[in-house]
């Protein structure tokens, strides 16, 4: 396997397991971390690391399973499956949700730019939406009793 892919899989397993002294050695000091669906974006270990641990404080559990990777030079990008149990109070733009015990998973996409076998950038894109639906806070388009025929066409 790709060295690359292998320190972006430690990583991800490192953060699944809670084992923040090693998730922030794989980390450049001046690392960034965005994520698109909550436009948070941070420079720096130490914020990158208080920024995604806030995860694990809403989902205690929260394990993160790749499904695929792919590595083109010093970039990674991950397909991943979070999963986790919805355990402490997760704050938003949209409010405060309290824990609801729900058992939940998410597929989303990262990128990792590496720079000299540390991580220099992550772009994490997930859908929020389907998070928020999945902890029954928000409605899915059309609500749940839509049939297919009446969801809103998407049209290019």
């Amino acid at each position: 396997m790709n060295e690359n892919i292998n320190i972006i899989t430690k990583h991800l397993a490192d953060y699944s397991a809670g084992n923040w002294a090693e998730y922030r050695a794989a980390l450049h000091a001046d690392a960034i971390y965005e994520e698109n669906a909550t436009r948070q974006r941070v420079t720096g270990a130490d914020n990158c690391v208080r920024t995604v641990q806030r995860w694990k404080n809403v989902f205690s559990d929260l394990n993160a399973t790749p499904l695929r990777t792919f590595a083109d030079g010093d970039t990674v990008f991950v397909e991943v499956e979070w999963e986790g149990t919805h355990d402490g109070i997760l704050e938003g733009p949209f409010g405060s949700v309290p824990p609801t015990g729900k058992h939940d998973k998410l597929r989303a996409a990262l990128v990792y730019e590496l720079n000299g076998g540390k991580i220099q950038e992550t772009r994490h894109y997930f859908d929020l939406l389907s998070l928020l639906v999945q902890l029954g806070v928000a409605m899915p388009v059309g609500g749940d009793k839509a049939r297919p025929e009446e969801q809103p066409v998407m049209r290019h």
